[in-house]
């Protein structure tokens, strides 16, 4: 028996994974500016690309969860398991970006489960009770990345690098490693637990604005379509 717990204060480890690499600012304007081939996969890029969002999390978006130039991560998608909590077992509040809030407005139309309560904004054309696919997610994000010009080799990119390039853009605008693990929902960053909803919101409309402020957003007229 170990008196005291000697993993205290450690973060997760992992060895022996090649380091995910993210966009740069130029490729991720590049990246949006080509023709998808789906407005879903799209939209669902972009939504990572800007507010930090997991892929499950991501898939999981309801038509409750959107506010006003706010979304509540309130669930992760799990194709095993089905709609879960969020990865670390809390629900966060995240901001959107206008041009991302139009886009999902846009998919909510275009849903064949409109009538439904509460359906999932990444729609499966075929199952009403399940999301977009993660699969199809990546396979258009890799069409996307060939049409962009952004090469993969020797470089580990994928689904996961556009959360990665959303915390990475944050950190660099605001200097605030606090902050930007709200955002992004890391529960290692203890101090986030000590602050009220009012400070939340706060935080999720400073963050937002620096966001705007500091992405290159390319011209965005449906090229997801």
């Amino acid at each position: 028996m170990i008196p005291e717990d000697v993993t205290a204060g450690l973060g997760t480890f992992k060895g022996g994974e090649q380091k995910r690499d993210i966009l740069t600012r130029e490729e991720f304007k590049a990246l949006f500016s080509v023709a998808w081939g789906d407005k879903r996969a799209y939209a669902g890029a972009m939504l990572a690309a800007t507010s930090g969002l997991r892929v499950g999390e991501v898939q999981a978006v309801r038509t409750n969860d959107i506010g006003d130039g706010i979304l509540h991560v309130r669930n992760n998608w799990n194709p095993i398991d089905g709609i879960k909590l969020p990865k670390n077992g809390e629900e966060r509040t995240v901001y959107l970006l206008p041009e991302v809030q139009k886009l999902l407005a846009e998919l909510l139309k275009e849903t064949p489960w409109a009538g439904m309560e509460n359906p999932f904004i990444f729609f499966n054309s075929d199952f009403s009770e399940k999301p977009y696919s993660d699969a199809l997610f990546r396979n258009y994000l890799y069409r996307a990345m060939a049409a962009a010009g952004i090469s993969r080799t020797g470089r580990k990119l994928d689904f996961h690098s556009l959360r990665h390039f959303a915390g990475t853009m944050l950190l660099d605008a605001t200097g605030d490693l606090r902050k930007t693990g709200k955002i992004l929902g890391h529960r290692d960053l203890k101090m986030t637990a000590r602050y009220g909803d009012h400070e939340s919101a706060e935080i999720i409309a400073e963050m937002g604005t620096a966001a705007a402020n500091v992405l290159p957003f390319p011209d965005i007229n449906v090229k997801g379509a």
